[in-house]
């Protein structure tokens, strides 16, 4: 096929690698295991049918200094606009059935084998916001958020849990974890001191926050009180 190669791949169909990206200067195709597919008006992919990986993207580094990067995705927007949404990349699980073990829109996972490291930090996932040198007079700015949606036919509580976020740690040596490690890691909190973000704040406790420790409730007690003591 006509067109310029944007990404290859090891395996093969028909002589083609699967993964091939062509840009025949109007649209974009990709070769999947079921033939070549058209990325339509360089929109949306139709895989047909899928029962295994249709596309991956495999490669291996020896390069020692740089950025090293499988791929990257860039987006600049130009058009000023307080309505509408951006959204650099999504992902989209739909299901009416019941799923296994674990279902996840996205993985992300570090492997260090057996003899991996990191000279600095390990993440498997950086949340990276650079704030404006302006301060924007509008907006709430995080490096994460969460969404739930809970309909009106949810029935939580009933033979499942239902949290924000949850956390696991496993492994054959988990107790070393749990006797040298740390639930979070903060830095950048400063000294406490009155009206900063931590406090050596004495007051009352008035409010607690439910969260679940190994199957137990626990409640993390609060004060509505700035810079309060008892």
């Amino acid at each position: 096929m006509a067109g310029n190669i944007i990404k290859s791949d090891s395996a093969a169909v028909g002589g083609i690698p699967i993964g091939d990206m062509y840009d025949d200067g109007t649209d974009l195709w990709v070769m999947t295991k079921n033939g070549l597919e058209k990325i339509t008006d360089r929109g949306t992919l139709n895989i047909p049918s899928l029962t295994a990986s249709d596309i991956t993207l495999d490669e291996e580094s020896a390069a020692t200094t740089g950025n090293i990067a499988v791929s990257e995705m860039l987006l600049e927007t130009t058009g000023a606009s307080s309505t509408n949404t951006v959204e650099l990349a999504r992902f989209v699980l739909s299901s009416e059935v019941e799923n296994g073990d674990w279902t996840n829109a996205i993985l992300g996972k570090i492997d260090l084998g057996a003899t991996g490291s990191v000279n600095g930090l390990a993440g498997v996932i950086c949340a990276e916001l650079d704030l404006p040198t302006t301060p924007p007079a509008t907006g709430h700015y995080s490096c994460f958020e969460a969404e739930l949606n809970v309909p009106g036919d949810a029935g939580l509580g009933v033979g499942n849990g239902t949290s924000f976020m949850i956390m696991n740690a496993w492994g054959e040596d988990v107790a070393t974890f749990q006797t040298s490690g740390y639930v979070f890691e903060l830095t950048g909190l400063g000294t406490p001191a009155s009206s900063h973000i931590i406090q050596a704040n004495t007051d009352q406790p008035t409010h607690g926050l439910r969260v679940l420790i190994d199957g137990t409730d626990y409640f993390l007690l609060m004060t509505t009180a700035n810079n309060g003591s008892e």
